[in-house]
């Protein structure tokens, strides 16, 4: 058993060391998510924007306010189900990234299915950072 604080130690580890994977994933992730609650509270307001001349509202009423509560609402609700569904996302790729170090694929087998093997292999981000070497004869300033 490990404790909770090593555990995170540990996440926070593995995460960090695959940082170039983790940013792309939450890059396209919240990207997604982004454009699912805002596709859900629009559908859903739509839905409510044409009901409302079945309501019997009459001449005088403002439904306006209706329609701005309904996309709050529906935004708020799709934001909370959506935060359950990134957390799944990011567990998943927890997972994978410990499957990855702890095994082998030959001596000790891989957990993850083939197709999500394939997929992070398709998709690994290929950003090679510059070293930090410094120029010793690089001067920033130039008196001469």
């Amino acid at each position: 058993d490990v404790s909770f604080c090593e555990g995170a130690k540990q996440a926070f580890e593995l995460t960090l060391g695959n940082i170039g994977q983790v940013s792309v994933l939450t890059a396209g992730e919240r990207l997604l998510l982004t454009l699912a609650k805002l596709s859900i509270a629009c559908v859903c307001t739509a839905a409510a924007t044409s009901a409302l001349p079945f309501a019997g509202l009459g001449a005088a009423d403002n439904a306006s306010g209706a329609i701005l509560l309904t996309f709050g609402v529906t935004f708020n609700v799709a934001d909370a189900w959506m935060c359950v569904l990134d957390a799944a996302v990011e567990s998943i790729f927890l997972c994978y990234c410990v499957d990855q170090a702890e095994n082998d694929g030959d001596v000790r087998p891989y957990y993850a299915s083939a197709t999500l093997r394939r997929y992070m292999e398709r998709n690994r981000p290929c950003i090679v950072l510059p070293s930090a070497s410094i120029d010793e004869d690089y001067s920033p300033i130039d008196l001469a």
